[in-house]
């Protein structure tokens, strides 16, 4: 559980819950609830705003991020079940692993709480459980593969289509500057020159606003699922970004170069 706003539920007189269910109810932090427990209803302080983990397996909860409530076992008190001894209840404690040790650290874990392979009947240790929203849109990722190509391919065509404009408009001075002498290689640097300029200042204007639209829809986005609206930037996926930018850039600058260097200034300049 993550606490968005205040704090987790620490006394009998208080209860954290969700942002989607906040909604629902109209309240927000700081006020109170009714709150039906058994037979009896309690006036509850809303100390927080929390999401919530998936449901354990074996339960009926609701496993939404932002849907549900948070109390203490002593407000709850729960009657137990037929059958079940004194001081037993079902409990579940939700875990979370270290980046990218996940998988040693959960045998680790199997091991020290399931030795005996006692599960469900006894204490064990469940694979991952994502919540159902975050399933579902885990399933659609595929969509953003595909936006993602499609910007780069956007990308590409408009490199191509401003260098090729460029030449286009530029023949008659290339043209002469062949004709004062300059050689293949400067002409290849002109166009990458031109190139990398125009790639530049794409990228320095780009980059800014896709970051500020990305957080506004991340933030309006994490707030209909009822999580926290904060957002990092992927440094290190911008940089390779840029750098397969820079080199998209370089490679159509080296295309556009080939046909220019074998052009006759001189027909050039007689068409013109």
């Amino acid at each position: 559980m993550t606490v968005l706003d205040g704090r987790a539920a620490t006394s009998s007189s208080e209860i954290a819950l969700g942002a989607e269910t906040l909604r629902q109810l109209h309240v927000r932090v700081g006020q109170s609830v009714q709150v039906m427990i058994g037979p009896a209803t309690h006036t509850l302080r809303i100390v927080g705003k929390v999401v919530f983990p998936a449901s354990p397996v074996g339960t009926t909860l609701r496993s939404e991020l932002g849907a549900g409530a948070q109390l203490t076992a002593a407000a709850l008190a729960p009657p137990l079940p037929p059958g079940a001894p004194a001081g037993s209840i079902y409990t579940y404690f939700p875990v979370r692993f270290g980046a990218g040790k996940r998988t040693a650290q959960l045998a680790r874990l199997r091991a020290a709480v399931d030795p005996m392979g006692a599960c469900p009947l006894g204490p064990c240790v469940v694979t991952e459980q994502q919540p159902a929203t975050v399933h579902g849109y885990g399933n659609a990722r595929t969509v953003e593969y595909v936006l993602v190509a499609l910007v780069a391919m956007l990308g590409l065509a408009a490199i191509v289509y401003a260098v090729g404009m460029s030449i286009r408009r530029r023949r008659h001075d290339f043209a002469i500057l062949k004709g004062l002498g300059f050689v293949s290689r400067q002409l290849s640097w002109t166009l990458l020159s031109q190139s990398w300029a125009l790639t530049g200042v794409t990228l320095v204007v780009g980059i800014p606003i896709g970051i500020a639209f990305g957080r506004i829809a991340w933030s309006a986005f994490a707030n209909g699922l009822g999580v926290g609206t904060d957002a990092l930037v992927p440094v290190g996926a911008v940089a390779i970004a840029t750098t397969r930018a820079v080199a998209v850039a370089a490679a159509v600058a080296a295309a556009f170069a080939v046909p220019l260097e074998r052009t006759e200034p001189a027909l050039v300049l007689r068409t013109e």
